[in-house]
């Protein structure tokens, strides 16, 4: 009876610097190229000038931290807008745009998940 199995092609699988930082610039590049215009003229969408950047401009980056937003706190776009006050007007767009590509590629830098051998799929050939 031969069993095919994933766990040894996972079990002490770790990921170096190199393969996140890799990895990480590969989908940075993917999800520039899926919109190039979005780096070149970077614009404020949606909520982030409408909601988050309002709020700090009028109240102060501190203040709106701990206001709910349709039932939700949103601190993490909050902190977001209050350091944007930081920067002149001209670069606030851009970035917005950076640090959100920047949240879409970060959760790589955990990749392979530890603990993922438990959950392989064991297939057997023979039953």
């Amino acid at each position: 009876m031969s069993h095919l199995t994933l766990r040894p092609l996972l079990v002490g699988m770790r990921s170096s610097p190199a393969t996140i930082v890799g990895a990480s610039l590969v989908a940075l590049a993917l999800l520039i190229s899926r919109q190039p215009s979005a780096i070149v003229h970077p614009q404020i969408f949606g909520e982030d000038g409408k909601v988050w950047f309002h709020a700090a401009y009028q109240f102060g980056p501190f203040r709106p931290l701990l206001w709910p937003y349709l039932g939700y706190l949103e601190t993490f776009q909050r902190l977001i807008a209050g350091a944007a006050l930081l920067l002149p007007l001209t670069l606030i767009p851009a970035f917005f745009t950076w640090v959100s590509l920047m949240v879409e590629v970060f959760p790589l830098r955990s990749w392979p998940p530890t603990g993922l051998h438990r959950y392989s799929p064991v297939v057997a050939s023979d039953c």
